[in-house]
């Protein structure tokens, strides 16, 4: 049995000072430490005043182009779009897309999860509104929203074509500028055979011309197959024939866009179906099957 001892009125006198001194020292911190009622304060800024400056952040700025063509399940890029969408390449969406397949003898990506991913992947285009697992919805949306991405690009490339030549040499200002052109000519690309033509912004002059940016008449399907020829041809000449990094497209990878774009597009765009032949004839005997 434990006994507790009485409390004495002086030792409650000496546990309320003590509160009361509690008190007083906080109200002291509060007043000397804090400055207009917890209002934050900016210590800098991030815009296009200060960023990018230097060739490294140029190139970083650039790289986020890559961002709908990584394994990323799901991802966020520019104004306009969620973070919940799906990139090109992963399985939700098809790895490979049926329109990529030389034949439609092809084995179909189902792993049954939920309905299967095999969406086209395989020729039931009753699929295509989606293009993406399961119902449309937040957590499977489609590619649709990528439209604005587009301008996104455009925007990347507007800013990297007036990168100052003291901070980025031309040569390697038109080797970020190609891969840039390279990935948005792959996303209209895609765009292109997945919803047909659709608005675009490709040059930086209209991003800030509002009769550019609210028009939502299509374009014609030569004028979106004309943009995108024009990115891809600009990559096949100007970007670099290796790259530092594993995953960053090279002159081979323009060749082999060049090659199947013309290949879909040449039997109404006049000279596409030899130039489909010069890039096979430039990549032929330098790559085999793995083994």
């Amino acid at each position: 049995m434990f006994l507790r001892k009485p409390v004495t009125k002086e030792k409650i006198e000496n546990m309320n000072k003590n509160k009361l001194f509690k008190v007083f020292v906080m109200i002291a911190f509060i007043m000397c430490s804090c400055e207009d009622n917890f209002d934050p304060k900016m210590y800098g800024t991030l815009n296009v005043s200060n960023y990018p400056v230097t060739e490294a952040e140029y190139e970083s700025f650039m790289m986020t182009c890559y961002m709908p063509f990584t394994t990323t399940w799901t991802y966020w890029i520019g104004a306009g779009t969620s973070g919940n969408q799906h990139g090109w390449y992963i399985p939700a969406g098809g790895v490979l897309k049926f329109f990529d397949y030389p034949t439609d003898e092809v084995a179909v990506w189902n792993n049954g999860w939920g309905g299967g991913y095999y969406f086209l992947s395989k020729a039931d285009f009753s699929q295509c509104v989606y293009y993406a697992s399961g119902t449309l919805s937040d957590e499977n949306p489609n590619h649709f929203p990528k439209v604005s991405e587009i301008s996104y690009f455009t925007n990347v490339i507007g800013t990297l074509e007036k990168a100052s030549t003291e901070v980025v040499s031309e040569e390697r200002k038109r080797e970020f500028i190609a891969e840039a052109r390279l990935c948005r000519g792959l996303m209209m690309y895609y765009l292109l055979h997945v919803y047909g033509p659709v608005p675009l912004i490709v040059d930086p002059n209209d991003l800030i011309n509002p009769s550019k940016l609210e028009n939502l008449v299509r374009p014609t399907l030569q004028q979106m197959t004309e943009w995108i020829m024009a990115d891809f041809e600009y990559a096949y000449q100007y970007i670099a024939d290796t790259q530092p990094e594993q995953g960053r497209y090279n002159k081979d990878y323009a060749r082999v866009c060049i090659m199947r774009h013309c290949l879909n597009e040449g039997y109404y765009m006049s000279g596409y179906y030899q130039k489909a032949i010069d890039m096979y004839n430039e990549l032929k005997g330098r790559y085999s099957l793995f083994k």
